[in-house]
């Protein structure tokens, strides 16, 4: 499992990678780290988390709730990534698609 978080700024951060080792996806691993992640964000007062996924990882994140947002980045196809965004906790998850 591999995670790697950028801060932004004071309020705001980038998920720039979050990767689970084939053998291991589908055991709810990614879920847990997720919440962990969503959690400890909300303790450092950040608000915003940016991301880029693929699309094969779509449904992970809309099985966690997170809602398709417009795409807002024309240096990357469409068709490889996608946008999602979530409020949990107080905190407003944004994922670039």
């Amino acid at each position: 499992m591999v995670a790697h978080i950028e801060f932004l700024n004071e309020s705001d951060a980038a998920l720039r990678s979050l990767a689970t080792d084939a053998k291991f996806q589908r055991q709810g691993y990614g879920a847990e780290i997720m919440a962990l992640l969503e959690k400890w964000l909300k303790r450092q007062n950040i608000k915003v988390v940016k991301m880029h996924s693929r699309l094969s990882a779509e449904s992970f994140y809309r099985k966690r709730g997170f809602l398709e947002m417009p795409f807002d980045d024309p240096s990357i196809q469409e068709h490889y990534v996608f946008s999602l965004s979530k409020k949990c906790l107080g905190l407003s998850i944004k994922y670039s698609r």
